[in-house]
């Protein structure tokens, strides 16, 4: 069974639908669409799901009335709903849904948003600690940002290279590339990723059995630092 956050994507788009899937399997969660509202009800009844992506417009059921009869399933009352329209949400209907997106929507803002409701992740380290930051760059803030930048450019390249000895099971090299992250993460402030590398690292090294969840919250930690937006400074 997957450890990873279970996604249902309800849209009667389909491009829609690859859309949101293809953005959130780049984040790491799991993700199951549904072509109307009827699919999408009994996908809950049988499979449960972590957060639920509803179009508000569909023909026949429309995700106002879905978003009411899934959460009048019993473990489905704590799940967020989180509404995908090119309209404006109705406000009188608005109790059905934990947060609203208007289309288009960027992958950014989705996943983003994602994380923010999903009741799995929880994210207690700072992103990006500008103190220490600086610090290492003897305070000088053209020096962090040049940093910085070297070190947005190269995360995806060294993710890669840790994806591809993970799959090979070569713990060596896993260790080798962690440690090689970690020295930039101290130099450019990325305290949470740090932190979920040092438990992949002690996973990995101790066998232990929960290194496939861990690696989920080092996917979303370089996400969350990718993301940020005050890495940018004035």
């Amino acid at each position: 069974m997957s450890n990873k956050q279970q996604i249902l994507i309800v849209d009667d788009n389909h491009i829609n639908r690859q859309f949101f899937s293809m953005s959130l399997k780049k984040a790491d969660f799991e993700t199951t669409t549904a072509e109307d509202g009827f699919q999408a009800i009994d996908l809950a009844k049988h499979k449960q799901f972590d957060l639920v992506l509803m179009d508000l417009r569909m023909p026949e059921i429309d995700g106002y009335e879905t978003a009411k009869q899934i959460k009048l399933l019993s473990n489905y009352q704590d799940t967020p709903i989180l509404a995908t329209s090119a309209e404006n949400l109705n406000k009188e209907k608005q109790q059905y849904f934990n947060d609203f997106l208007l289309k288009p929507i960027s992958p950014k803002l989705l996943i983003k948003k994602v994380i923010e409701h999903c009741p799995k992740i929880t994210v207690k380290s700072i992103v990006f600690n500008k103190e220490k930051a600086l610090k290492y760059a003897y305070n000088d803030k053209k020096i962090m940002q040049k940093l910085v930048d070297l070190f947005i450019a190269d995360l995806p390249i060294q993710m890669s290279n840790l994806d591809f000895c993970l799959i090979q099971q070569d713990k060596q090299t896993c260790i080798d590339i962690i440690h090689k992250i970690r020295g930039s993460c101290k130099a450019c402030g990325a305290q949470e990723l740090d932190t979920q590398l040092e438990n992949l690292s002690i996973c990995i090294e101790e066998g232990c059995n929960e290194e496939k969840p861990i690696v989920q919250q080092v996917k979303l930690a370089v996400h969350h630092y990718l993301s940020t937006d005050f890495i940018k400074y004035q």
